[in-house]
């Protein structure tokens, strides 16, 4: 459930940032608290994956500062969210009921209102952020205050009036007055007047008070009872079940507000309509840029959603497994296995390429590269790097493994520094490879049939010197990997074989791979050409090859499709290469 939250709630803050930044800034005089809360609710649905990994590993494995930074980040994000939604519920308040003195404010006014907002939040955040340490007890790592039972109950009771009672009360009687004027302009005096809300309105506004009491107030009554009533007769596995549901409740306030506080409004529904009727597609590498865009229709809409959703499914489960890896390699096995060098710059390298999907995702729905000429040297770039870093990691660990098996006493010799040099050369020799896409795309635009400017990331480059740019990267990513560890799993396939056939004459012998090995051999060789080689035959075909003749929704389909498949790589290694290994287990 946190993770779906946290997949629906980043999607739709991320949404919101880039349509208030880019899209709506004239048309939307509140657009700075929109921002200001879609920021505090962002960073406050990005501690959820830290929350699940210390639910899973029932330890706190992210060090001090890991301590005062996740947790007074969760308390900071709380209270600047709610005081930014206090704000935003006294401008509409005055927009409504003295719209004049509403229009004499500047942008100026509402920026400095909420730097005071963050700079409230930080105030009461700054004793959880001093008062807090990392304790061990029991083997077991844990983040507790230093405060005194006293002074903590009085600093809970603090937190609790300054983000629930005091919002709440002042929410509460804004509405409550919305609400007063709306019936009074019912009476037959008041049936001209036109700047009152219309009769939706009351419906929003009992919405908004309702959904802001029930998701944070369980929590607080639950924190509270915990320090005034700490003698519950509770067993452990009911107060675990409370934690988990309180802390649900609050983060799913985060996930719900884009959707309450912008789509529900008149500018962001009419902004929506306007990007429907210019929708697009989209692609990777093709034709010498990364999106291609072709008519828009209906079909392309349902294409694009969903293989939007099943790539936002692929990031919450890659980003969980990699950093789950990443725990687990630097927490526990570091002496257990020889190998957790190599599958550390796995994870790190799979993470990094899945840290592309939201972009990726935010440009497939908007239709238009909102993130400047930087974005498109780092991000295109990015997925280069990580891309091929992966592949040549695994092509590492698969020599590693070879060697293990054939000769394990050189493989002993081999030392951790060794293993640290052969991942920086990895990162190295991938950095090398992507430099000319870090120096030869840019952004540029061009008009759309519309009427509208479309930006789009392109290389600088001529065909020729591209083509041959894409089929050295075709080369270094697929071919040579492939073949090399297809040889070396060939090479173990009939190690096993030669194995078998003498276990008769040689039955104490271990050496030699046991059976599952040959079934894992041909698993990771299928994974690997079936991920990546459809995305390059893809890529390439344009280049080698005259023009398909295929509909536009097809095209779209299958630029969507083989996107998912080489993402879907970085997905499955947590468990291809470190599950089903008998240490981590």
């Amino acid at each position: 459930i946190l993770s779906l939250m946290c997949l629906v709630g980043v999607s739709g803050n991320i949404y919101t940032l880039v349509v208030m930044c880019h899209s709506m800034r004239s048309a939307a005089s509140m657009y700075i608290y929109i921002v200001n809360l879609a920021m505090a609710d962002l960073l406050y649905l990005l501690t959820i994956p830290f929350v699940v990994c210390t639910h899973f590993l029932k330890g706190w494995y992210f060090g001090d500062v890991g301590c005062r930074t996740l947790i007074s980040m969760d308390f900071l994000t709380m209270h600047a969210s709610i005081f930014t939604l206090t704000v935003m519920s006294t401008e509409r308040y005055f927009a409504v009921l003295k719209p004049l003195d509403t229009v004499k404010r500047s942008k100026s006014y509402r920026k400095a209102i909420a730097i005071l907002v963050w700079t409230a939040s930080l105030i009461l955040t700054l004793p959880m952020v001093i008062d807090i340490e990392l304790r061990t007890e029991n083997s077991k790592s844990m983040c507790q205050t230093t405060l005194s039972p006293l002074s903590y109950k009085i600093y809970i009771t603090s937190l609790f009036c300054t983000s629930i009672v005091a919002p709440g009360v002042i929410i509460g009687y804004l509405y409550i007055c919305l609400a007063r004027a709306y019936w009074i302009s019912q009476t037959e005096n008041f049936k001209q007047t036109q700047k009152l809300p219309n009769h939706k309105v009351l419906y929003l506004i009992f919405t908004i008070v309702l959904l802001f009491w029930a998701c944070f107030l369980p929590f607080w009554i639950w924190q509270l009872l915990g320090q005034f009533k700490p003698e519950m007769a509770l067993s452990k596995k009911a107060r675990r079940n409370i934690n988990y549901l309180t802390t649900c409740l609050t983060y799913s306030n985060s996930c719900i507000n884009p959707f309450l506080y912008t789509l529900l409004t008149k500018n962001y529904k009419e902004y929506l309509r306007k990007r429907q009727r210019t929708w697009t597609s989209g692609n990777y590498f093709n034709r010498r840029n990364r999106f291609q865009r072709n008519s828009g229709s209906t079909d392309e809409l349902v294409i694009t959603s969903t293989f939007g959703t099943l790539l936002s499914l692929v990031y919450v489960v890659g980003v969980s497994g990699n950093v789950y890896t990443l725990v687990v390699m630097c927490h526990s096995i570091r002496f257990v296995t020889s190998m957790y060098i190599s599958i550390i710059n796995l994870a790190l390298a799979d993470l990094l390429y899945l840290s592309t999907i939201p972009f990726v995702v935010c440009t497939y729905f908007l239709k238009d590269w909102y993130f400047g000429d930087v974005g498109c040297r780092i991000l295109l770039s990015l997925d280069l790097l990580t891309m091929h870093a992966s592949i040549f990691t695994l092509t590492v660990m698969c020599m590693e493994r070879y060697l293990a098996v054939t000769k394990p006493l050189d493989n002993v010799k081999r030392s951790k520094s060794y293993r640290k040099a052969m991942a920086w050369g990895v990162w190295i020799l991938s950095l090398l490879l992507t430099m000319p896409m870090i120096i030869m795309v840019n952004q540029t635009s061009r008009k759309a049939p519309d009427g509208s400017v479309k930006r789009m990331c392109a290389p600088t480059w001529a065909p020729q010197a591209y083509k041959i740019y894409l089929t050295v990267l075709f080369c270094t990513s697929i071919m040579a990997p492939g073949l090399i560890i297809g040889y070396l799993y060939t090479r173990l396939a009939r190690t096993y074989l030669e194995s078998q056939k003498s276990s008769a004459l040689n039955k104490g012998i271990k050496r030699s791979p046991k059976q599952k090995v040959l079934i894992m051999i041909f698993t990771i060789v299928l994974v690997f050409w079936a991920c990546f080689l459809p995305f390059w035959i893809w890529q390439l075909l344009p280049l080698y090859h005259e023009p398909l003749a295929l509909a536009p929704h097809i095209r779209t389909c299958i630029n969507y499709l083989v996107a998912c498949l080489t993402y879907s790589n970085s997905c499955i290694n947590p468990f291809l290469y470190t599950l089903l290994t008998k240490n981590y287990r």
